[in-house]
């Protein structure tokens, strides 16, 4: 009976042993799953946590990604620069009706709060995984160029060319101000507007089969005759003014060459009227 007693405590030890074995290793992998689970984005992004209910935004904190229960997706917070570029028959009109050839950078980010994370996302469609500056970019650059471009074009219309190319910066201001709330709208914050080239279009890549490309070519035509008349026209001038001082000048040589001449014949006079007088 004894024997039977100490059997059974033995059996009763190693089963206790085994169940508190069995409930650290599952303690240990519980928390190694969760520690695998447990995700922190960067400082300058942001994470998307799509639950079955509910879409939650985590910026500088971790949360919790349980495959069964969530899905995420991670948003790049960094600025990035779209570039615009417009030419020959894409080319921006002016105010007064001139083809111009147009190279514009747009810097853009997303903010980091709740709001404008879960538009940006919508905006380009971010559904799950890791979206990087560069994708955004891309991405960005497909979605946002009608806009940007149809800001572009809006400002350019109400400037003459001159105005355009002599104030840059104010371009870049007036465009920034046409596109701030529209581009907020989509999740975005437009940080600055740099025009990087501002010329006119050659003759030969106006459209001479519209009524804008036409009247430009028209105006740069009419506008160049002018300006070649009056450096015509000042060249001629400068020349005649050239050639009166020149007259004046030789005017000037001859009456002093006169007047010399006239002091010498006077001093001889007076030499001779003093020899005789002696």
């Amino acid at each position: 009976m004894k024997g039977g007693t100490i059997v059974m405590d033995i059996q009763v030890w190693q089963i206790a042993l085994a169940l508190v074995a069995s409930i650290t290793l599952f303690a240990l992998l519980f928390v190694a799953a969760m520690a695998r689970f447990l995700k922190r984005p960067s400082p300058s992004e942001a994470i998307i946590r799509i639950g079955r209910a509910t879409t939650e935004v985590f910026i500088a904190r971790a949360c919790w990604i349980v495959p069964v229960l969530h899905r995420a997706a991670t948003l790049s917070l960094s600025t990035i620069g779209l570039t615009i570029r417009r030419a020959g028959h894409d080319a921006l009109v002016t105010k007064d009706y001139i083809s111009t050839n147009l190279s514009a950078e747009f810097y853009i980010r997303v903010e980091p709060n709740e709001d404008d994370v879960k538009q940006a996302a919508r905006t380009i469609g971010i559904d799950e995984g890791h979206a990087s500056s560069e994708a955004i970019r891309a991405k960005s650059q497909e979605l946002l160029e009608p806009k940007l471009v149809g800001a572009l074009r809006a400002v350019a219309a109400q400037n003459d060319f001159l105005a355009l190319h002599l104030n840059r910066e104010h371009f870049a201001l007036e465009v920034g101000d046409a596109l701030r709330e529209d581009l907020g709208r989509n999740g975005f914050t437009l940080e600055s507007v740099t025009i990087t080239e501002l010329t006119q279009t050659p003759l030969s890549e106006m459209r001479a089969d519209d009524i804008f490309g036409a009247s430009g070519r028209e105006t740069v035509t009419n506008t160049v005759v002018e300006k070649n008349i009056a450096v015509r026209r000042k060249v001629q001038e400068e020349a005649e003014r050239i050639a009166e001082i020149e007259r004046e000048q030789q005017i000037n040589v001859a009456t002093q060459s006169r007047l010399m001449r006239e002091g010498k014949a006077r001093e001889e006079e007076a030499s001779i009227k003093a020899e005789l007088a002696k």
